[in-house]
């Protein structure tokens, strides 16, 4: 089961997984491949299942970034961050902080970008927390 990756209450969502347009080059037709949920810079990011660091690394795109490979094959991604706490190969527990909110790489303002991915298929993140009963304010 999922859990929410910042602390108290959900966050507002700012971007949907899905088509949209570009907030950084303004392209009219681009793949959003995860949500936005709004956060102050600093604060603090919770791994939403227990697995293994894959990358922790700063990517063009999405800044610093951790991607975690959870039992069964799921995969999540916390993107954007201000600083990394974890690093490649770290045996990870679910709620255990990853890093802060931040604004690196392609990024507007600080938020997280948060991506859930099966067999390498990216899927919508805001549907698998409203599943688990944790659901981003619209």
């Amino acid at each position: 089961m999922l859990q929410y990756p910042l602390p108290g209450k959900p966050a507002v969502e700012t971007s949907a997984y899905g088509t949209r347009i570009d907030p950084v080059q303004g392209k009219t037709q681009e793949f959003h491949t995860g949500a936005d949920l709004s956060a102050v810079q600093g604060t603090p990011v919770y791994a939403a299942a227990s697995g293994v660091v894959r990358i922790a690394r700063n990517h063009a795109s999405y800044g610093n970034y951790v991607r975690l490979l959870h039992p069964g094959g799921d995969e999540t991604i916390y993107a954007h961050l201000q600083y990394l706490f974890v690093r490649q190969g770290q045996q990870i527990q679910a709620g255990q902080c990853l890093g802060t909110v931040g604004q690196t790489g392609n990024a507007t303002g600080p938020h997280l970008h948060f991506e859930l991915l099966h067999a390498g298929v990216r899927y919508d993140p805001t549907r698998a927390l409203a599943k688990a009963g944790l659901q981003a304010e619209p």
